[in-house]
């Protein structure tokens, strides 16, 4: 899988709608997804989780359909779904091996 990741093509999923990601079969097969912070209280990416170390961050270009701040951290994972996908970061083992703008 880590071969398949690495090489994305950043015009294919740059732009486009977390949920459509999520629904590629090359991608569909995460155990666990998350929402990451960039600062407390504020929604910053969605962290996908796959085996063996490898996990994907996808950055959204900007919030249109869920706000990123909530005093409870209960933050609406599928309204985030809705979002357009701005960066992808890949990485292994908690080292960062690529990065898509």
């Amino acid at each position: 899988m880590i071969d398949s990741l690495s090489r994305l093509n950043a015009d294919k999923y740059i732009g486009k709608n977390i949920t459509d990601f999520l629904k590629d079969e090359n991608f569909s097969s995460y155990r666990k997804i998350q929402i990451g912070e960039s600062r407390l209280l504020v929604a910053c990416s969605m962290v996908i989780f796959y085996n063996n170390g490898i996990y994907m961050e996808l950055i959204p270009i900007k919030f249109k359909f869920m706000n990123p701040y909530n005093k409870n951290r209960e933050w609406n994972i599928e309204d985030f779904k809705k979002e357009r996908i701005g960066i992808i970061k890949i990485y292994k083992n908690e080292i960062l091996i690529k990065t898509i703008r």
